[in-house]
């Protein structure tokens, strides 16, 4: 194969002598001056002053490594201009020739030569075949495979990978499972539970009837899978289980009045609102506010087991409320109780400011407020940033005796600080100029 060299606008120094004139030979040598008019010529356009043209030069007959280029450019009057010089390079070509064997290794690539050796009878300079691997140890997902080619002369390649999946086999599916229930004095019939979709594991919970079946006493329940091809697996057995009768949640009134503070943490239990027999079986507590002027007026914990469901409103959010506790069981039967809040605006809170050892400055604010305790036992505190039209903006927890609160994303106007702890509630207006 012919290999080429291409010299681009290499000529603008001929202008320096012969620019005047037309040039009416172009000659250059490889790798050493030779004299003037003993080079090799050069086809050049006809009443040319200037060159800036492309010339393809052959160097299919020179060895790789570095070389030299030497030209020069003769006028009309025979007068030679300077030689010039550039240099280029040619680059060793490929060992590619006589390939001889292969090696492949499945998901970790391994050193030159410890992987599984493929010979090969003739040696060639590409490999396109097709070749076997046998991949029946290896278990079903995403797997990589990793090959190199060595030549006759001992030189490996680099390795190339690849990526395939191995499906999973049709009979790992599961379809259906069996279960029956069972004690000393009695045996259930064989029940079917259908999986949809087909999958290798399954994690489902499974409704199984129980009626007629005797509360106190215990049984065992036994059950299997089987697969799209009736293939069925080893039984499971899950023993002592004891049936408990589910008792709904029922609630003791209809309806419960609230009278409280701004400032004022109401608590209630559950087993003052519901009764329910089964409440080691995770009863939950749900809560719809149906006041929308001011969706953030209660602030909720969890109802939890044995505690206590305690809310409060934020400080100056007076008014009539309307919303409802609702208790569910895990048997899904739950029962509500509407309740009527009523919330009186609380008094004296600009003056506990100074009573409980706070300072907030500054005060018409611009980029920050720093709130700042003296002499105060804090246990932690609640710090909320309230729009003038009563929007949360924000609610952290603040446990240092100075804290920074930035204002830089905030759009200038009034706003409301609330500091909130176990024994007081502290609102104080700022100005964000």
């Amino acid at each position: 194969m012919n290999k080429y060299i291409f010299l681009l606008s290499l000529f603008w120094t001929f202008t320096t002598l012969v620019s005047a004139q037309n040039i009416t030979r172009l000659e250059y040598s490889i790798d050493g001056f030779v004299a003037e008019g003993k080079g090799t010529a050069l086809e050049i356009p006809d009443n040319t002053t200037e060159m800036d043209t492309e010339i393809k030069i052959d160097i299919s007959g020179l060895e790789p490594g570095n070389h030299t280029i030497h030209f020069r450019a003769m006028n009309e009057n025979g007068v030679w201009s300077f030689a010039a010089e550039r240099s280029f390079y040619i680059p060793e070509p490929p060992i590619t020739e006589g390939i001889v064997a292969v090696e492949y290794s499945f998901d970790t690539m391994v050193k030159e030569g410890d992987g599984n050796l493929i010979m090969l009878q003739n040696g060639t300079n590409q490999l396109d075949s097709t070749i076997q691997f046998d991949i029946a140890s290896l278990d079903p997902g995403i797997h990589n495979i990793y090959m190199r080619a060595k030549n006759k002369l001992g030189v490996w390649s680099m390795p190339a990978q690849r990526s395939f999946i191995i499906a999973e086999p049709d009979t790992a599916k599961i379809e259906n499972i069996y279960y029956r229930i069972y004690n000393d004095n009695f045996e259930s019939v064989w029940m079917t539970a259908s999986v949809d979709p087909t999958r290798k594991n399954v994690d489902s919970t499974i409704m199984a009837s129980v009626t007629g079946f005797d509360p106190d006493k215990n049984y065992t329940l036994e059950f299997y899978a089987e697969n799209n091809t009736g293939v069925r697996g080893f039984s499971a057995y899950l023993s002592n289980i004891k049936l408990m009768m589910n008792h709904p949640p029922e609630r003791t009134r209809e309806i419960v009045e609230l009278s409280m503070s701004a400032n004022q943490v109401l608590k209630l239990s559950m087993d003052s609102l519901f009764t329910d027999q089964d409440l080691n079986f995770g009863d939950s507590l749900v809560y719809a506010l149906i006041d929308s002027y001011n969706p953030d007026l209660l602030e909720f914990t969890n109802w939890e087991l044995g505690s206590l469901l305690s809310f409060a409103p934020i400080s100056g959010n007076s008014g009539s409320y309307n919303f409802w506790l609702k208790s569910t069981d895990l048997a899904s039967e739950s029962d509500s109780v509407q309740v009527m809040l009523t919330v009186i605006t609380a008094t004296g809170i600009e003056e506990l400011i100074s009573d409980n050892g706070f300072l907030i400055y500054p005060n018409p604010a611009k980029d920050y407020v720093k709130i700042k305790t003296d002499g105060y036992n804090l246990n932690g505190y609640k710090l909320h940033l309230i729009s003038s039209t009563g929007v949360l903006l924000s609610s952290i927890h603040v446990n240092a005796n100075e804290y920074i609160l930035n204002l830089e994303k905030y759009s200038k106007g009034l706003y409301y600080i609330v500091l909130k702890g176990d024994d007081f509630t502290i609102r104080k207006k700022l100005v964000h100029n």
